[in-house]
């Protein structure tokens, strides 16, 4: 398993309780003067945790993985002098 997909799982699950937990709201704000076509609040608990479910697999790696290895990849780039430099100016700026 890959670090990427490992992460992916993760942001499904956080996400899928996130929407789910903004479902039930968004549900109970809908039903407070129900129509015939309104939806049940455990129907907007579970479209909107899909929701963010299908969110979490597909945007999490750009929040995780590929910012650390643009990063790693910067870092491998700069010379030794540089990092030296700039860890200085940071840690007594």
């Amino acid at each position: 398993m890959s670090i990427d997909f490992i992460f992916r799982i993760i942001g499904m699950v956080i996400l899928a309780v996130v929407g789910g937990m903004l479902g039930n709201q968004f549900g109970e704000i809908a039903n407070t003067t129900p129509t015939a076509s309104t939806l049940p609040v455990d129907q907007y608990r579970f479209l909107f945790g899909l929701i963010g479910a299908l969110f979490g697999l597909i945007l999490t790696p750009y929040f995780t993985t590929h910012p650390a290895r643009a990063i790693r990849s910067a870092l491998a780039k700069a010379t030794t002098h540089a990092l030296v430099a700039s860890y200085l100016g940071w840690w007594w700026g």
